[in-house]
């Protein structure tokens, strides 16, 4: 299963497809000093080519991939991790699927991630 995964990430991010407010809003973002972290369950190697294709990995401070964690989401780890590099005592999450706000709560919430 994890081969599958694997190229099936892979053979999507070489087809990424960003939306068209994506580069505006990160360049927004930039110019106000907000920091940016990505936390997604995919790995590594696909966001790498993600942000070679795209040219949008200069806007990241943190990148927190399912190669860096034990648990993915929903579980909260991800999550948590990219607050503590990003330094954050708050943050804003934007998801694109119902599992990354499943992620904000849970049983076992933590009020500094969720």
């Amino acid at each position: 299963m994890e081969k599958f995964l694997k190229q099936y990430e892979l053979n999507a991010a070489r087809r990424p497809t960003l939306y068209s407010e994506t580069m505006p809003t990160l360049e927004r973002l930039r110019s106000l000093g907000v920091g940016i972290g990505l936390v997604t369950n995919t790995s590594r190697e696909a966001v790498d080519i993600v942000f070679r294709l795209q040219g949008i990995g200069k806007y990241f401070d943190v990148v927190v991939t399912r190669d860096d964690v034990k648990k993915l989401k929903p579980d909260p780890e991800e999550l948590r991790l990219a607050v503590r590099k990003l330094g954050a005592r708050d943050f804003v999450m934007i998801g694109d699927l119902p599992l990354d706000v499943s992620a904000l709560g849970g049983s076992e919430r933590d009020d500094r991630v969720c």
